[in-house]
């Protein structure tokens, strides 16, 4: 390639990267393409005009710009770097993975190795909501990312300083990016308030930097707060080792700015992952997963984890809602005959075949109408528009709203006479919500944990009447349910005082199974040490 040639390339893609910066990614398109014209053999020109299409959000056009790319250089790791998280965000799961895959082989520079690993765990994340998959195969590419983050992460300990005394006080420690205003941080500070301090010394490890208001919160439940957000794992792991952590918990699993590399080390004698994350690591230094019975019945998805399953012996969540907000005694009131479905989970959840289910339902009633929550942006209401159009379903019945004040979401989904849960994934917080303000959910009771929530909680709640075994049973009980207008009424009236009095608000217990269950993992590896020890 000619030399002169590259540099003219090079100056355009600088050009485009000052547009870029300042948010222009039209003008930035111009420049970045002038640098194909000037070299059209150089892959690092290629990849830029696919940043910036896809960053306008013309997929195809990045697609074929990356491809381009790998033609002119089939080694260019970055390109079958952008090319991978490209196809997970449009749920092509196999070839992100293959593209993903081959980023990781010809890539040894740390950074982008973690970027990668970064976009393999995104990929098990996003490719739970689109489609029901099978568990076994789904179980298997958790094993192959939990093995590449380990063998990435290095050798883990095996040793450790801390006595293997079964009845003494632990040193618990929590580790989250989302000590922040987000449904994690909600349901963690509900237990860091309870916990017997007396038997438990609490340490929170935040993955988040500090300046939000959940984080200036935490210190008056727990006895230490650290921010390891610039720590390298390695760094993190001797910073927990020296606080002497017995019991480090998870609470990411393979969503976002989480800390698997870490945990991949061991620096702790037990190892739990718990409720950011509904399906195992794939990680075999992770000792434990937090569940229930509903989810995770006993004897049937053991082998679908890389942990041992403790299931707490009623549920495990713990719900506290986010403030007081008043019952709506009559949803849309100014149109009191008209039936109202709702949604409040987030887009990603709203798979192919959750819209069929959704469609079907709507289908049977042709002058219901449907709400959606918390669609942020306009891409995402027009996709979403049109997926329902393509199932018959008008837009003029649907309605798509963005994000609002947590007031204004609670009120919103009092508005809605029957809620939909999301499929294969479902609702967790967002049903408990649901059931905080009245409304009624009928629950799909899938094939693994991830497709049992909304199933776990109603089981919670002693309400089998509104579990569905099947997806022709779903449809037929939410009909039933838009149809009979005295059970909507009745359990508007009562479905608060319900869940307030069920185990999942019941926060003294929820704590104290808790940490029997912890104390139960501590004295099982005290007697795996002594064991050891005997026999070494």
């Amino acid at each position: 390639m000619d030399r002169a040639a590259i540099e003219r390339a090079e100056h355009a893609i600088a050009r485009g990267h000052e547009h870029e910066d300042d948010g222009d990614l039209e003008a930035a398109l111009v420049w970045y393409r002038s640098a194909v014209a000037a070299a059209p053999e150089y892959a690092r020109a290629h990849l830029n005009v696919g940043n910036a299409l896809r960053g306008l959000r013309d997929y195809t056009g990045a697609l074929d710009a990356f491809r381009t790319a790998l033609r002119h250089e089939p080694r260019f790791a970055h390109a079958y770097f952008n090319l991978g998280t490209l196809l997970a965000e449009m749920g092509q799961r196999d070839a992100a993975v293959s593209a993903l895959e081959s980023a990781l082989s010809l890539q040894s520079d740390k950074q982008m190795v973690d970027k990668v690993l970064d976009a393999e765990s995104y990929l098990l994340f996003s490719s739970a909501f689109r489609e029901p998959r099978d568990p076994a195969l789904a179980a298997r590419d958790h094993f192959r990312v939990g093995s590449a983050i380990a063998q990435h992460a290095g050798p883990p300990f095996t040793s450790w300083a801390n006595v293997p005394e079964p009845e003494r006080k632990l040193r618990v420690g929590y580790v989250s990016a989302d000590l922040r205003p987000h449904p994690v941080s909600l349901f963690l500070q509900v237990i860091l308030e309870r916990h017997d301090r007396g038997r438990f010394e609490i340490h929170c490890y935040s993955n988040n930097p500090a300046g939000n208001p959940v984080l200036a919160t935490i210190p008056a439940h727990v006895d230490c707060l650290r921010d390891i957000s610039l720590l390298e794992d390695g760094d993190a792991a001797a910073l927990i080792r020296a606080d002497r952590i017995d019991i480090l918990v998870d609470l990411a699993g393979h969503t976002q700015n989480n800390r698997l590399g870490l945990f991949a080390r061991h620096p702790a004698p037990v190892q739990v992952t718990w409720l950011g994350y509904l399906n195992t690591t794939g990680l075999a230094a992770m000792d434990y997963r937090i569940c229930d019975r509903f989810t995770e019945p006993e004897g049937e998805t053991e082998s679908l984890h890389t942990e041992r399953l403790y299931r707490m012996p009623h549920s495990q969540w713990c719900y506290r809602p986010w403030g007081y907000t008043p019952l709506v005694a009559q949803p849309h009131p100014e149109s009191p005959g008209k039936i109202v479905f709702g949604s409040c989970n987030q887009s990603l959840k709203l798979s192919d075949a959750c819209l069929d289910l959704w469609s079907q339902i709507l289908l049977r009633l042709p002058a219901a109408e449907l709400v959606i929550l918390d669609i942020r942006d306009r891409h995402t209401q027009a996709t979403i528009s049109e997926r329902l159009a393509q199932r018959g379903i008008h837009a003029k019945r649907v309605t798509l709203r963005k994000r609002s004040s947590v007031p204004d979401y609670y009120r919103a989904i009092g508005e809605f006479d029957v809620a939909l849960d999301s499929y294969p994934q479902n609702g967790a917080t967002t049903t408990l919500d649901t059931l905080w303000m009245g409304v009624p959910i009928v629950a799909l009771k899938g094939q693994q944990g991830i497709s049992r929530s909304t199933f776990s909680i109603l089981s919670s709640l002693a309400m089998p009447e509104l579990i569905a075994g099947s997806e022709p049973d779903y449809v037929e009980l939410n009909v039933r349910l838009a149809e009979d207008k005295a059970w909507r009424t009745e359990l508007r009236a009562t479905l608060r005082d319900r869940l307030v009095a069920s185990p999942l608000m019941n926060a003294s217990e929820f704590a104290a199974d808790l940490e029997s269950g912890y104390r139960a993992m501590w004295r099982q590896w005290c007697a795996d040490s002594q064991r050891n020890s005997s026999s070494g």
